[in-house]
């Protein structure tokens, strides 16, 4: 049995990975273009100290520049399992380490890549694929609050993204 590579801290997995909302409005597929098709990204956070779990929920939407009616939208919900997690909380704030955070997104991102990809196959957008993204940067624009050692937000707006070739 191949030996199970150690997480950036003793304990901390991934307890669920769960599509909790998808939508497609054929409708605006018709006269379906790429290059003007825009995406946001946003987030929420929340734990639950008594379970010691942290949920990282993702939502990426699709709309085309010019309007704001929604294409695609996803949301891909996280838990994350970690031992400790009262040491990071203080009353109502959440405060974990960049590194957890920067993990937590690069995992949450890819779980939304592959189930955005899963769901699109087959329309037209099945090759409008999610971009790699730095993880870090990415924590950084969800989180600046956890960057900056300031009290964290319960979310934070979505960040539009261009998937223009």
């Amino acid at each position: 049995m191949p030996k199970l590579i150690e997480s950036v801290y003793s304990g901390f997995t991934v307890q669920r990975i769960k599509d909790v909302y998808f939508s497609l409005n054929d409708e605006l597929l018709i006269d379906f273009n790429a290059n003007q098709i825009v995406f946001e990204l946003g987030q929420t956070l929340g734990a639950n100290e008594d379970r010691r779990l942290v949920n990282l929920t993702i939502r990426v939407f699709f709309h085309y520049v010019e309007s704001e009616e929604i294409i695609a939208d996803i949301k891909v919900q996280n838990i994350f399992f970690l031992p400790d997690l009262n040491k990071y909380i203080n009353g109502n704030t959440l405060s974990l380490p960049s590194d957890i955070i920067v993990s937590m997104v690069s995992v949450g991102i890819a779980h939304t890549r592959a189930l955005l990809a899963k769901n699109l196959a087959g329309t037209p957008l099945d090759e409008t694929l999610l971009p790699v993204f730095n993880p870090l940067s990415l924590a950084q624009e969800f989180f600046p609050n956890l960057f900056n050692d300031k009290e964290t937000s319960e979310s934070q707006k979505p960040k539009k993204k261009s998937l223009r070739k």
